[in-house]
């Protein structure tokens, strides 16, 4: 759904997103199967067990390795040349050791690619406030996403619980 749209039903952005959310959930999910996920922007209702995750960041690409997740999209700091990280190991900088996959280039941190993004049919987002929250509108479009901050003060142990939480790890 476009903005435009967004604009002609009169719904706020985070009451659609809400129900979007609830829409981009696994089929097959039960409501008990279903959580609601505390996040930066608010609450994302996650159903099942994520398997296909976009990750937004170098920061959050470490924490979902620590969760032992591999991520079938990323977005570095920088745009690259190339469409998959298919040599993770010399193609993401003090990470890419630790990637057992080939994830999809979903462009830069501050200029993902929703189209590239979309065409991974993620079960879940995950993204900087800082950087995608004029974003999350659409990215929740596309599947289920959870904001977090990335300043440090904030503490990575709170991210890590909340990205815990979302893949029921």
């Amino acid at each position: 759904m476009s903005l435009f749209a967004v604009a002609c039903t009169g719904k706020t952005a985070n009451n659609l997103t809400h129900q979007q959310n609830q829409s981009a959930t696994s089929p097959s999910a039960t409501p008990s199967e279903c959580q609601t996920i505390q996040h930066n922007l608010g609450e994302t209702q996650i159903c099942g067990q994520p398997q296909k995750v976009v990750v937004l960041g170098p920061n959050l690409l470490e924490l979902l390795l620590v969760l032992e997740v591999q991520p079938v999209g990323y977005a570095d700091y920088f745009s690259f040349p190339y469409r998959e990280f298919d040599q993770p190991d010399q193609q993401i900088p003090h990470l890419g050791e630790r990637i057992t996959s080939q994830p999809s280039n979903v462009g830069s941190l501050f200029e993902p690619s929703l189209e590239a993004i979309a065409k991974l049919k993620p079960d879940l987002i995950l993204g900087i406030f800082e950087a995608h929250q004029n974003k999350y509108p659409l990215l929740s479009e596309i599947a289920p996403t959870l904001l977090l901050n990335y300043r440090p003060d904030q503490g990575w142990q709170q991210n890590l619980q909340v990205i815990a939480n979302a893949l029921k790890s």
